[in-house]
């Protein structure tokens, strides 16, 4: 019951619509209304002119040129500025979107209760032009032929409109064939209403799966499957991000990595990986650390201060040193490299990347668990120095069986 419910709520439109689902009907209707308006502008304007060079067959023409001139006029002039007002909050509200979804769908009724208005008054206004409905009509079809309403809301609107228009051709001149071609075009314009509403809700919806799946698979392709940190993919597109700022970038490994890969297992070293990788990201952040293949790690940081830095490496060191696996402490360490300076491109941040590779691998010469640093080298002079990092505990090695 609950399932036959919601389906008759969403063919109605009287079930709450995601945001994405308004902002689209809402992008869609200003778009519409744009057209509409301008499109209302230009033939409202054309029509008396060419009622005035002397084609009444145009039927503006006929009405310009019966006795009763000036208040015909005035519609005109009045659907005119009614056209123009809502083209120009169109245009607005279009540059905002989202602007606000009801305002957005008030106006378009009001514009369309204009638009009925003025299509009725043309309709049954000389008698001369047999009391046609065609004005009538075209205005509804271009109001829920293109706007996207609600099937409720449609349905109550455009019976108003239908039913109105038709009380007042019978009481002009009463005509049951009449009615009833009006009842049929009512049942005609909704079923169209109703149909543009869903081909549009299917339309966003599938565009929201394709944009789901689409930002799924980009994350999928932008992070370490094992790690869960971002990879080599991601750090090709967050270059832009490096550029006019001042970094500290830290290229990391596990000491003596294989070695708990052939005496413990490819599982335990996978979770030394994870620990690792969480010890950084519990650092430096998220955002700041990548894996960059194998056991090593990169970690590109600005905002901080050599101290500040330093300090933070420490942490990193303490919390691997001491963390647990398998229901045993393992006190790993790491060795690094780290280079600081000003990066204006991404050559500067690829050259940077380099040189804390270079001083990663003389750590590990120079005896391994501590920090090579430096500041990119200009040509021909070296400014490298050897900063071992403060032990936070004594150093043990792993356990191996």
């Amino acid at each position: 019951m609950n399932k036959i419910w919601s389906i008759i709520q969403e063919t109605a439109g009287i079930r709450a619509d995601h945001d994405y689902v308004k902002t689209y009907l809402e992008h869609h209707n200003l778009a519409y209304l744009m057209v509409i308006s301008m499109f209302s502008i230009v033939s409202q304007t054309l029509m008396p002119l060419i009622g005035l060079l002397g084609f009444p067959a145009a039927g503006a023409g006929s009405v310009l040129s019966a006795p009763s001139y000036l208040p015909v006029h005035f519609v005109y002039i009045i659907e005119i500025a009614c056209s123009t007002f809502c083209f120009l909050f169109a245009m607005h509200a279009h540059r905002k979107t989202p602007f606000n979804y009801r305002i957005t769908n008030a106006v378009c009724l009001l514009y369309g209760f204009a638009m009925t208005c003025y299509g009725a008054y043309i309709s049954v206004y000389d008698p001369h032009l047999g009391l046609t409905v065609m004005p009538f009509l075209i205005n509804e079809m271009w109001i829920f032929g293109l706007l996207a309403f609600p099937p409720f809301l449609s349905l109550f609107v455009s019976a108003f409109y239908f039913m109105s228009y038709a009380h007042i051709l019978n009481m002009i001149q009463y005509s049951f064939g009449r009615t009833i071609c009006l009842l049929l075009f009512w049942v005609s314009i909704y079923v169209i209403s109703v149909i543009r509403y869903r081909v549009s809700l299917n339309v966003v919806h599938e565009k929201h799966r394709s944009e789901s799946v689409y930002e799924k698979l980009e994350v999928i392709s932008r992070t370490d499957a094992l790690t869960g940190l971002k990879n080599r993919t991601a750090l090709n597109s967050d270059f832009r991000n490096f550029s006019s700022a001042h970094l500290h970038v830290m290229m990391t490994d596990i000491d003596n990595f294989k070695e708990y890969n052939d005496s413990l297992g490819h599982q335990f070293g996978d979770e030394i990986l994870g620990n690792f990788g969480k010890c950084l990201c519990s650092v430096f952040g998220h955002n700041d650390v990548y894996r960059y293949g194998g056991d090593e790690f990169l970690v590109i940081a600005d905002n901080y201060n050599d101290e500040a830095f330093l300090k933070a490496v420490n942490r990193a060191r303490c919390k691997f040193n001491n963390c647990t696996i398998g229901g045993r402490c393992i006190h790993a360490t790491f060795s690094a490299g780290s280079v600081k300076g000003a990066c204006h491109s991404e050559q500067d941040c690829l050259e940077m990347i380099r040189q804390a590779d270079i001083r990663l691998y003389k750590a590990k010469d120079s005896g391994k668990d501590r920090l090579f640093e430096g500041t990119k080298p200009l040509p021909g002079r070296s400014e490298d120095q050897h900063a071992p990092v403060p032990d936070p505990a004594p150093a043990h090695a792993p356990e191996m069986k």
